[in-house]
């Protein structure tokens, strides 16, 4: 893991005082290296963490031929079997590491390189030659790379906050993403970020800097395409999807360090647990598997059975975190911090103390399930989109048992199917209308200056697959993966995620609707595929929960506290914010209507607002 820094300067400013504070600033990405390489008027810093494999001459930034300068922040995973083919075209290499290797695919094949890796970056590489900055970031997003240009300079970089040190910075709300995060809970959907003034380098994409010009341009290297369905039987497809999913976990697996996977008892980590066992059986590593589990004392909230039922079945060693309303009121200000954005719940206070166990226990690597909900259909809304897909297509009779498993499995009413199918059905301004029966949509805004009322991101999709890949490229994924990254790195661990491996993912879309949803049944390759290797209750459990934590309890138990963040919140976005906001507030806390996660996001806001200073 790492974090990169780069600063091309237009006007007379000290690019290495500010380099180095860009760089400082994200010590907790990488606690034992700094470097920085300055060239003319552009800079590029650094900071590492060192493992014990590391190979000691693949310093950063890297320079490569006298003419190629890099910073790189992940992993290329198959760089061993890059490096092999480009041996055979004629390249050299001094260190073993996957850093120098990029370098020789960019020689070699140009941009074209990015197709060969498998893995997570985000890397910027400084042509001297060419007088351009080519900066990339991986097919999903999972490492982070933002940019933020202006008159005296053109900036990128691992965090926000690293912006925060240069001159003239100011830190002033995106309405617009404000917006659609109060009031439809989304974020991450395009480029922008809650700060006016700087982007997001969105997954799969490039941008490509002319030093000379002092222009750029950005374009996605990499696209998700709905696929026609691959012609493959059930049995075949289970082992398709096993094989690749061990292959991806394999390449994650770093022997020489303390690694554990993060077990909530859901089929996704679950599944990844067991995997990793197995590998390590394979493999006569010696040592268990460690996990760390978030559990809750009240049962609604709990989900130790289904941890336990895991555990029991292997080899590991456990750990266990309970996320309390004291862990909140200490941390939420450095989990702000560290988010750099307002967030939905309080399963992130979870999330970070996974984390904050895990360096506690020196631990270096978390594997995560984020991704299989997206690529397999794990998500209960997508049953409207396989219903109408089925509709349209006059297949009544898997539309008639798709229906009756949603009902018989979850509970479904005729009225819910109708909604979900019309939700799927729905452009954006009707959309707003269904979803406003369940959130605030545009009722708690006073200034609806330049603000688009309607959601940008909503798309008529009808089909399953289409559905899927919205929601891995902006509608569920991108706040996962940032959300999992900050809580990580944060504590200096790093986090893998198996299940977002392209050629899993693209072999997930590519299978028949029926392999994903079946019956009511989400996750339905990946459930049978692991018959056998799970523990039943894990493989027959349907509901879901996630990272989730009582904060209904919560603010039922601490009702002062909350009305008191949301009165903050008012006050300081009171040019933005009706305040007839805090009686709708007021009669949520006091239980007169029903808690939703609108609360969190508003007072998550508030102290976003407070705690980065931003102007309205």
């Amino acid at each position: 893991m790492g974090g990169i820094s780069g600063l091309i300067l237009k006007k007379d400013l000290d690019i290495r005082a500010n380099l180095q504070r860009m760089t400082e600033i994200i010590a907790h990405r990488g606690p034992d290296k700094q470097d920085f390489y300055i060239y003319q008027k552009t800079g590029f810093g650094y900071r590492g963490k060192a493992y014990s494999d590391s190979d000691l001459t693949a310093s950063q930034p890297m320079n490569y031929l006298d003419r190629y300068t890099i910073v790189f922040d992940g992993n290329i995973y198959n760089y061993q079997e890059l490096k092999s083919t480009l041996l055979t075209e004629g390249y050299a290499f001094d260190t073993n590491s996957d850093t120098e290797v990029i370098l020789a695919a960019y020689d070699h094949w140009g941009k074209g390189c990015l197709d060969h890796f498998i893995g997570a970056w985000a890397f910027a590489i400084l042509d001297k030659k060419e007088s351009i900055i080519f900066c990339s970031r991986d097919r999903f997003g999972i490492k982070p790379l933002y940019y933020s240009d202006s008159a005296d300079y053109f900036a990128f970089c691992s965090e926000i906050k690293q912006l925060s040190v240069l001159p003239m910075w100011q830190a002033k709300l995106d309405r617009q993403e404000a917006y659609e995060f109060l009031s439809w809970g989304k974020s991450h959907t395009n480029d922008h970020t809650f700060f006016a003034n700087v982007k997001s380098l969105v997954g799969g994409s490039y941008l490509l800097y002319d030093i000379k010009r002092q222009t750029y341009f950005v374009d996605l290297w990499y696209h998700l395409t709905p696929k026609k369905t691959v012609n493959i039987d059930f049995e075949s497809s289970k082992e398709g999807l096993y094989s690749l999913l061990n292959s991806s976990i394999k390449y994650c697996i770093d022997t020489n360090e303390k690694l554990c996977a993060s077990l909530s008892g859901g089929i996704d980590s679950s599944t990844i647990t067991v995997i990793v066992e197995e590998i390590f059986k394979e493999n006569k590593h010696a040592i268990p598997l460690e996990t760390i589990s978030s559990v809750s004392t009240h049962k609604k909230y709990d989900e130790s059975d289904f941890i336990k039922s895991v555990i029991e079945s292997g080899n590991y060693t456990p750990h266990f975190i309970y996320a309390g309303f004291d862990d909140l009121v200490r941390d939420f200000d450095n989990i702000i911090w560290h988010q750099e954005e307002p967030f939905a719940s309080a399963g992130t206070v979870a999330q970070w103390l996974i984390a904050k166990s895990a360096k506690e226990k020196q631990i270096s690597f978390i594997l995560d399930g984020q991704g299989a909900d997206e690529i397999l259909g794990g998500y209960l809304q997508s049953f409207g989109n396989l219903f109408l897909n089925n509709l349209l297509s006059f297949k009544i009779s898997p539309l008639c048992n798709d229906i009756m498993g949603a009902k018989s499995i979850h509970g479904y009413s005729a009225v819910d199917i109708i909604r979900l199918i019309l939700t799927s059905l729905s452009n954006k301004q009707l959309y707003s209308f269904f979803i406003n029966k369940t959130m605030l949509g545009s009722q708690w805004i006073k200034d609806k200056r330049d603000i688009a009322l309607y959601p940008d991101w909503k798309k008529i999709n009808t089909s399953l697959r289409t559905e899927l890949i919205d929601q891995i490229t902006f509608t569920k994924l991108p706040v996962l993966t940032h959300g999992v990254d900050r809580n990580t790195t944060a504590h200096s661990v790093e986090s893998r995620l198996p299940f977002l491996d392209h050629r899993l993912v693209e072999y997930a879309l590519a299978l028949p609707d029926n392999f994903k949803i079946n019956q009511g049944k989400t996750k339905y390759v990946l459930r049978e595929a692991m018959r056998g290797k799970l523990p039943d209750l894990i493989t027959d459990r349907h509901d879901k929960k996630g990272f989730i934590t009582p904060e209904e309890i919560w603010v039922k138990q601490n009702p002062e506290f909350f009305l008191n963040e949301i009165k903050n919140t008012v006050s300081l976005a009171s040019a933005f914010i009706e305040p007839k906001i805090l009686k709708y507030f007021e009669k949520v806390i006091s239980g007169s209507l029903k808690y939703n996660h609108d609360l969190f996001s508003f007072i998550s806001f508030g102290r976003w607002l407070q705690k980065y200073n931003i102007s309205i």
